[in-house]
Order: structure tokens, then sequence, then C-alpha cells
């Protein structure tokens, strides 16, 4: 690979996903590791035309982060998508905002994710994860982790943290499958994300009324003060009916994969909670949720890695490739839930710097914990290189994952 990458011209394009699937047992694509070596800053092209710079460096995804020559402003009639009007393009949403207005409402969002609001929430997380794992257990036939564990502990999940009904959870995973599928069409793209913006309203018309998810039920609160619009309120419940809800489910399935296959090559599996927070964050690097994030613009000409971005163009970082940099992480291939590395970008950097980092790192580590506590001799029961993938998605995660114990 990195021979024939050196073979090409920086104008020659790469297909996104076509070009990238994933590399065995869900590690990142072969060819997205070949590029950060030989061209960090590489241009891929989408099935909907769209050109965009791939920015896989670890350096260089943090800087393209943190810098203020590229923006998240992407809510408006002809900005870059990777396959049509998908999260990106509502407007008010707090992913889709830069400056004041993302400063005002991450702060009307931010306490529910606070470490203080996660602490006060681990009994529940710990009573879902129970609950999971004995609707495994009562199972008569071969149990199913992904569509049984994982989705069942995140519908209640989002119960508590958004107030969603069980109807209202699987119409938001089905808006959000279809509106982030890369090899979907444009018109199924903004078909999805209008529906969901549709469901964001009725939710946060619930949460106006005293009913609801606590960040929802702030945004509400903030509306009623005059600080934010409805339109803002309704966008960014939009933006955490999505995050909230299949952005989990990816690491309830390729964490617990990697773990039984580290506990029978080592014999051994955390001890303490300190532990299972280390081998979330060893999963969040290795798996991350797919191979890339969502687009930025460049408001300025800028060079990244020796390369010229002009302005208006757009770039995709990779925090998965960032964490399989080889400059930061020492043997990145090995997956070690005693490493250490104070690196990591999985969660973001910058501004955008992900508010549910504490959220999903705790629901993560407890999870694993409880799974493996209850079921220490759970096991695949199909070869691992032969579990097929979900296809067509923006996440990287297994199909299904059948488990005995």
């Amino acid at each position: 690979m990195p021979d024939m990458l050196s073979d090409l011209s920086y104008h020659d394009l790469f297909r996104f996903p076509e070009d990238f699937p994933s590399g065995s047992l869900f590690r990142p694509p072969p060819l997205l590791l070949a590029v950060q070596r030989a061209r960090p800053v590489c241009p891929v092209r989408f099935q909907n035309g769209e050109r965009m710079w791939l920015i896989s460096g670890s350096d260089d995804v943090r800087r393209v982060m943190s810098s203020s020559a590229f923006s998240r402003i992407l809510a408006y009639r002809g900005a870059p998508r990777m396959a049509g009007n998908d999260l990106t393009s509502i407007p008010g949403a707090m992913f889709n905002m830069e400056g004041p207005r993302h400063r005002v409402l991450r702060g009307v969002v931010a306490p529910s994710f606070s470490k203080a609001a996660v602490t006060g929430q681990l009994s529940s997380f710990e009573a879902y994860s129970q609950d999971a794992v004995a609707r495994l257990q009562a199972l008569s036939h071969t149990p199913e982790l992904i569509h049984v564990f994982a989705e069942t502990l995140v519908r209640h999940l989002s119960t508590e943290l958004l107030g969603l009904t069980a109807a209202e959870f699987a119409e938001t995973q089905s808006c959000v499958r279809r509106q982030s599928a890369l090899s979907g069409n444009s018109q199924q793209t903004a078909d999805a994300t209008r529906q969901l913006v549709r469901m964001a309203a009725r939710v946060y018309e619930r949460a106006s009324a005293g009913a609801g998810g606590e960040p929802i039920l702030a945004l509400a609160a903030a509306e009623r003060s005059g600080s934010i619009s409805a339109r803002e309120a309704i966008g960014t419940t939009a933006l955490l009916l999505a995050t909230g809800t299949e952005s989990l489910i990816p690491l309830l399935g390729t964490g617990p994969l990697a773990l039984m296959a580290y506990r029978d090559a080592t014999g051994s599996l955390p001890e303490d909670n300190s532990g299972w927070f280390a081998a979330a964050d060893e999963v969040l690097r290795y798996y991350n949720n797919g191979p890339i994030n969502f687009p930025r613009v460049a408001v300025e000409d800028v060079i990244v890695a020796g390369m010229a971005v002009r302005a208006k163009e757009a770039v995709i970082t990779s925090t998965l490739a960032a964490g399989w940099d080889p400059r930061k992480v020492p043997s990145p291939d090995r997956f070690d839930i005693t490493r250490r590395t104070t690196s990591s970008v999985s969660f973001g950097a910058g501004p955008h710097f992900c508010l549910g980092a504490s959220y999903v790192r705790t629901v993560l580590a407890v999870a694993y914990r409880v799974l493996f506590n209850e079921l220490p001799q759970i096991r695949i029961t199909v070869p691992a290189s032969a579990l097929p993938g979900a296809q067509g998605g923006f996440f990287t995660r297994p199909a299904y994952l059948p488990v005995t114990w």
C-alpha cells in the first residue's frame, strides 16, 4: 500500500467509503493507516461527488479541531456534505456553530454532562447494565449482544437523559441510521434529517411543558429566559437525540469483542473501577466510532502537513487514525487496557470538544464491568473473523454479535 500511494499524485482521489473498508475485526481501514504514513493530507471523494481533504495525523487532527481557521458552521445551502443534508445541516444546532452563540449553547447544556452530574447517575448506569445482562440471560436461543445488551442499555439511557419513550428511541435510531448512511442517496439523507428535526420539536415541546430529560429541560429554561432562540433549542435537541442514541451502540459491540479477545490472550481483565475506565479509553482509541468525523470548512488559506488547504475547501479529520498514530502511540495495533496515553483526541479537541466525554467514558466503564463480572465466561459463538460489519453507515460495528457463557 505505501508503494502504491507514493506513485499517486495529490490530485488523485480515493473514494469514500468504497476504498476504506474496515480492517480485520473492525480495526481501522488499512488504507486510512497507509495514507497517514504516506500522505497525511489526502484528497477523498464521496459518493455525492463532494471532494474533501482527509486529515489523519494526530497533531494535524488536533490542530484542525482547535484552529479558528476551520469552521463547523455548515448549516447553509451548498455547504459540503458527505452524503446529503445530514446532521451538519440543522440550523441552530450547537454542533453547527462557532463563537459566542456556540459558547452560550454549550453553557446551557454542559451542566447535564458534568462530572458531578455523571457521578449522580452511576446507580442508574449500574441498574440499566444489570437489566441488559438479565435480558441476555433470559433468552432461550443464542443471545445476541448488539440488539439485546447494547440497544437495551442505550434505550434505558435515552429515557433518563433525553426523556424519550421506547417508540421515540426507535424512531430516532432509524433517522440517525438513514441520515448518516454514507452509501445512501441525498434524498434519503435529507428526509431522515427532516424527520429527526420534527421529532426533536415534539420532544422539545414536551420539555417546554416541564417533562423531559435534563439537558432539554435546560434548553427550554434558557429559551424562556431569552438567552437562546427556539430554533437553537430545537436544533440542539435534534443534536442531542442523534448523539445520545445510536452513537453509543458501536462501542458496546466492538468493546466487548476486543475485551473478550484480550481476556483470552492475557487471562485478565480489570479488577477495579479505574481499570475499567482505562479499558473504556483503550476501546475508544482502538475503535472510536468510525473512520472519519464530520466536515469542517477552511475560512482562510492554511498549510496543513505541508499541503495548502484553500479557503472554502472542506476537510474531514480522523480521530480514529489519530489514535493509531505510531508517533504518539507505541505499537498502536496492540489492544492493551493497561496503556496510559495523554495524547488522545477520541472526543475531539478545541471549542467543540465533546461535552459527553465524561458521560460516555462512565457508561462504557460501568457497562463493560457489569457484563464481564456477571458473565465472566462470555464468548462469541462464531469465529471473530466471520462476523459481518453493519453496512452503509457512518459508524463501525459488528452487524450482530452472538454470544454464550
